[in-house]
């Protein structure tokens, strides 16, 4: 039996949502998808209240440039999680990791997946969640329950602001399951995997904000508007021969269209 999902996006309403919905409505996993509009009132943690907001097993935190290649994966991630009590998160660590250098005990929000029953019980014990730092997690010995955290090129900092979410989970010693990642050399983008970085899960673009720039990036060695040039070749190829996924294609952009044109009604 197919647990419960929920897909949660923040987005800013870019060409690159209907490319990431599409692909997760074609995958039948999604109970339901929210996508939160990230261009005004946004800090990272709203999503947490408005997840829990939906009766399901799990959330799964995608970024609106991740692009869910292999959903038969995430739902066996999803069931392994499902096995054991003690895990209530999987992510990619955000430290020691491609393009990431900040803190390895924390997951990056963009593809992360939460067991529901766990965030909301947490939340509802620790009310000031959203406060807490590294820390707090942290004994006298500077020690993190169950974790060796004495690893090189990473910083044990508090540098984004959704790390809370992940402290109260580690606070209460729940369980992590840090996924494996490697860059795409062509396109510089993560894939993530669970056994063959030949077949990632997703793929994460990176540098949404400025993906429309003609201006050379020394980091990837290209502009960014042809490294997405490159990602949007690749998943053309993909979606070409996958006629579910065209169909979801073309109703995320009808949905993208409306909701740009709601927002310039509205304003």
């Amino acid at each position: 039996m197919i647990p419960k999902i929920i897909f949660v996006t923040y987005s800013l309403k870019t060409r690159w949502q209907v490319y990431s919905q599409a692909l997760v409505r074609a995958s039948g996993l999604a109970d339901k998808i929210i996508v939160l509009d990230g261009r005004s009132g946004w800090h990272p943690l709203n999503f947490v209240d408005k997840a829990l907001a939906v009766e399901s097993d799990f959330i799964v935190h995608i970024d609106e440039d991740c692009f869910l290649l292999h959903p038969d994966d995430l739902l066996r991630l999803i069931n392994k999680m499902a096995k054991d009590q003690n895990i209530a998160v999987a992510g990619v660590p955000d430290g020691g990791s491609p393009y990431r250098f900040h803190n390895p005990l924390a997951c990056n929000l963009y593809f992360t997946i939460f067991k529901t029953e766990i965030l909301r019980r947490l939340v509802e014990k620790n009310p000031a969640w959203k406060a807490l730092r590294f820390d707090n997690i942290v004994d006298e010995n500077n020690r993190v329950f169950g974790y060796d955290h004495d690893q090189p090129n990473v910083c044990y900092d508090d540098f984004e602001p959704y790390y809370p979410v992940f402290w109260l989970i580690l606070k209460e010693r729940y369980k992590f399951i840090y996924l494996n990642s490697s860059m795409h050399p062509k396109f510089m983008a993560s894939r993530v995997y669970l056994d063959s970085e030949e077949k990632p899960v997703v793929i994460h673009a990176w540098h949404l904000r400025k993906w429309f720039s003609k201006e050379m990036d020394s980091e990837i060695g290209m502009s960014p508007v042809e490294k997405y040039k490159r990602i949007a070749a690749y998943l053309n190829r993909y979606i070409i021969v996958r006629p579910v996924v065209i169909c979801r294609w073309v109703e995320s952009a009808v949905r993208l269209i409306v909701s740009r044109s709601v927002q310039q009604n509205v304003g």
